[in-house]
């Protein structure tokens, strides 16, 4: 059976690994740091907090040299466990879900294969698609990427599927409208 579109069958996507890769790192690095803050806070006071027990005769300065050097070691504990986390977690889990990320048309379906130590194939029917964008944001704008995003429509609620990292991410979210407008009967 042939299809009515100028579009081959099977089709898959590229996919900016490298890029893709050093934006999964990223991320990963902040969000490690974000979480790792509170213990960075408690652990900075539980090592100078004698220093805010100051009598009355402390000066100003002794106070304000106290909470910079709190300060300073809860950035300095923050970061050293985020960092430990990162490299423990999220270093190479972004390497493998940027290894493993796929993106093809198969016919009437869309199929997606994300992940990184557990693997998801997902095949959607193109029926099932309701729009497809583009996305971008700083650090994606930095490193030279956008993300293709589409609606799942179906079940309890539509779901927002984001594809980061698609090379020509508006010529593939443009002929995927194109094949989505010819397959989707």
């Amino acid at each position: 059976m042939s299809s009515p579109d100028k579009y081959p069958q099977n089709i898959e996507f590229e996919i900016d690994r490298p890029r893709l890769t050093k934006y999964w790192q990223l991320q990963s690095l902040a969000g490690y740091c974000s979480a790792t803050l509170l213990a960075g806070l408690f652990a900075a006071g539980a090592l100078i907090g004698d220093r805010f027990k100051a009598s009355a005769t402390a000066s100003a300065g002794q106070y304000v040299l106290a909470g910079l050097e709190f300060l300073l070691l809860t950035l300095a504990v923050t970061v050293a466990l985020g960092v430990l986390l990162y490299f423990a977690l999220g270093h190479y889990q972004s390497k493998w879900a940027a290894a493993n990320l796929r993106l093809l048309v198969e016919g009437q379906y869309l199929r997606l294969v994300t992940g990184a130590v557990f693997i998801t194939d997902r095949r959607i029917h193109f029926r099932a698609i309701s729009d497809y964008s583009t996305h971008d944001g700083p650090l994606l704008r930095r490193l030279g990427i956008k993300t293709l995003a589409f609606r799942v429509i179906g079940g309890n609620q539509p779901s927002r599927t984001t594809i980061p990292g698609v090379i020509d991410a508006l010529k593939v979210r443009d002929m995927l409208c194109e094949i989505d407008a010819a397959r989707e009967n």
